[in-house]
């Protein structure tokens, strides 16, 4: 009877340890596999650069932009003086008075209760109910009242005086920029391609072309070939795309695929 018992708290012994050894796996991490250098993100930092000019104004004032990221044509008007958009406000509010004087009563009162519920209704509310006639026919502004596109492209109302100054040719710039006594309030890109201008080891060289994933902007993927090397800097092209890096000067990317690895050939 003693062997039996005996035998019994042994078992139960060896059966403990077992689910603590168990245990012990299960709570224990697990080791972590080493990133390779394969597999280690490569992250380059740079400057943009665009097929991109200034847009000047005629003379330093306070400019509101009429359009706003979107192509245009040349000649047609960019921007226009906050004194000019707020002619044109008042008299496209007194041709609307005009037009609610010469309205039957029924119309009349379905116009005022629209007016009410918009932006300028106050406003509107006041002239309606002022004594004063309509000002003079509505006009367009003076040539020094506006600004037009010089040529056609995509228009962004942003400017860090780098348009023109950075290109593919001279992709580094010294600063302070000397002034140039112009008035920029734009800038106008006139190309589809864009250039990336980064530091990098990678062993890269003209004509090669990797897969990037944008991280700034529109954070989308990009083809980027190398255009030209210079020691530790590489000058990329993207043949598409620069609209939607139109409000960028600086990009960071992650580059998906470089040559040492994959070979010559862009893995499918």
């Amino acid at each position: 009877m003693k062997q039996k018992l005996m035998g019994i708290l042994m078992g139960l012994a060896l059966l403990a340890l077992g689910l603590g050894q168990a245990l012990g796996i299960l709570l224990s991490p697990l080791p972590e596999e080493p990133v390779t250098e394969e597999e280690a993100p490569i992250l380059l930092t740079g400057t943009v650069i665009r097929q991109e000019i200034p847009v000047y104004a005629p003379h330093p004032d306070f400019w509101v932009p009429v359009v706003e990221s979107q192509r245009v044509t040349a000649g047609q008007t960019l921007m226009i003086t906050a004194a000019a958009r707020d002619a044109l406000r008042q008299q496209s509010l007194w041709a609307r008075v005009d037009e609610l004087r010469e309205m039957a009563l029924p119309l009349r009162r379905e116009m005022l209760h629209k007016a009410l519920r918009q932006e300028d209704g106050e406003e509107f509310m006041a002239l309606v109910l002022s004594e004063g006639e309509s000002s003079i026919p509505p006009s367009a502004p003076t040539a020094m009242e506006t600004v037009r596109a010089p040529e056609g492209g995509f228009f962004i109302p942003v400017t860090d005086g780098l348009e023109g100054v950075l290109t593919p040719e001279n992709p580094r710039v010294s600063l302070p920029l000397a002034p140039t006594g112009e008035t920029a309030v734009g800038r106008l890109i006139t190309g589809e391609g864009w250039y990336f201008y980064a530091g990098t080891d990678l062993p890269l060289s003209p004509g090669d072309t990797v897969q990037a994933q944008l991280l700034s902007g529109v954070f989308q993927k990009a083809e980027l070939t190398v255009s030209r090397r210079e020691g530790e800097k590489v000058l990329f092209f993207c043949e598409k795309g620069a609209e939607s890096l139109g409000n960028l000067r600086f990009l960071s990317v992650k580059i998906l695929w470089e040559p040492e690895i994959w070979g010559g050939n862009f893995p499918e």
